[in-house]
């Protein structure tokens, strides 16, 4: 806080999520600017005000609200049909997205030609690591790209493709004849 005599008084404060802080006295004219540090990056703070003016003795306020960094993740199908004709087929498999060492959710997803072979996942905070499986289809190889393991980026969706390809393969006829006695 700047006084009005130009003197300087700083201090800090801590409260918690739906709590209120109240200042020791200051005198009229004097203003505060407030700030918050975050230690672990995931909040956003935003302010009703964050600069006061001490007015007429009167007490003011400021309110800060906390937004939490969020994005998400999203899963690309690429099918190769080995030059097979395509059948009506579905993939599946699960993710679990951990932030630290705290689970921060978990589910299964499924793509096919109906979802254009895309799964979005859900809102997640900043920073979590999302791991993603894929259940084996009987005849068919996966590869990710760029990996199966993606990390959720404030205001973005991450993004990995998987490739399936059919293990095609083919048979061969031979004819042989058998003249008999002739």
């Amino acid at each position: 806080a700047t006084l009005p005599d130009n003197s300087t008084d700083e201090g800090t404060w801590e409260v918690a999520h739906g709590q209120t802080w109240t200042s020791g006295s200051l005198p009229t004219g004097s203003t505060v600017v407030l700030t918050e540090t975050t230690d672990s990056g995931l909040w956003t703070p935003g302010w009703s005000s964050s600069n006061l003016t001490i007015e007429g003795g009167g007490d003011v306020s400021a309110t800060v609200t906390n937004t939490l960094k969020v994005g998400t993740f999203e899963i690309t199908k690429v099918v190769d049909w080995s030059g097979v004709t395509p059948t009506d087929v579905e993939f599946s498999g699960t993710w679990a997205a951990t932030l630290g060492s705290t689970s921060v959710g978990s589910g299964d997803w499924t793509v096919n030609a109906g979802n254009d072979w895309t799964f979005t996942g859900p809102t997640l905070p900043a920073g979590a690591t999302v791991a993603l499986t894929e259940n084996t289809v009987s005849g068919w190889t996966a590869t990710w790209s760029p990996s199966d393991s993606l990390t959720i980026v404030d205001g973005q969706k991450a993004a990995t493709t998987v490739t399936n390809t059919l293990a095609a393969g083919s048979f061969e006829v031979r004819k042989a004849i058998d003249f008999g006695d002739a």
